[in-house]
């Protein structure tokens, strides 16, 4: 049980998380600097090559405060729980950042698209807030939630399903998916937030998708050599 514990890629992530929240929360000096230099600044992080790290660096930040960290470290703790079932903690840890890295990256282009736009653009998609920073694992969280998803179904497709993990990932789909209602039920407009949270989204999502096929594709592969060795050794 405690190998299995030590295992799971989710401490990893929540030593950093916890431990950058401490330095930003005990010394103003080091709060003020990462706001400025590890921030995802949409303009900033697009506005050059060298500035691209600012997608990675914000997943570890929580600088909107502690109520934040506490809800993202408790979805990142349930949904690893899934996640360690379907994929190896090298992959885990490659899909949060990727998801999270890309989700930032698409999100920022869309929003810069949005800001710059010459046409007139639906009202629910605001882009009040387009030069603030944006912060936290959420935007890898719901990527990693949305491969898992995908992963999850597909693998399991012939199996018995657990109904833990079946209300495990469900649940957060929900969660996660509700504020995305709220623009078409005349309840406010998308904010930054949103698009980063969708384009995570997105991303884990197609992420699910192509790791899906390559295994497949392997597994494929795999059968059709066994099947030839088969026939050459009789």
């Amino acid at each position: 049980m405690t190998k299995k514990t030590i295992a799971n890629p989710a401490i990893l992530i929540l030593i950093i998380a916890w431990l950058v929240f401490g330095l930003t929360t005990r010394f103003n000096d080091f709060n003020a600097f990462s706001i400025a230099n590890f921030t995802n600044v949409p303009n900033i992080t697009m506005s050059s090559p060298m500035q691209w790290y600012r997608a990675l660096t914000c997943l570890f930040l929580s600088n909107y405060g502690f109520s934040e960290l506490i809800s993202n470290s408790i979805m990142l703790v349930a949904l690893s729980f899934v996640v360690q079932k379907i994929t190896t903690y090298s992959e885990s840890l490659i899909i949060f950042i990727i998801s999270g890295m890309g989700g930032n990256l698409l999100a920022n282009t869309f929003i810069i698209y949005l800001a710059n736009s010459q046409i007139t653009i639906p009202s629910y998609l605001n882009i009040d807030g387009a030069n603030g920073y944006v912060v936290g694992m959420s935007t890898a969280l719901f990527g990693l939630l949305f491969y898992t998803l995908v992963r999850y179904i597909i693998t399991q497709k012939n199996r018995a399903k657990s109904k833990v993990d079946l209300f495990n990932l469900t649940f957060w789909v929900f969660v996660c998916s509700i504020p995305w209602t709220y623009p078409f039920l005349g309840r406010g407009s998308f904010t930054m937030s949103d698009y980063i949270h969708i384009a995570g989204s997105l991303v884990g999502l197609l992420l699910g998708l192509v790791v899906t096929l390559a295994v497949r594709r392997h597994g494929s592969a795999a059968s059709r050599e066994s099947s030839l060795d088969a026939h050459g050794a009789s």
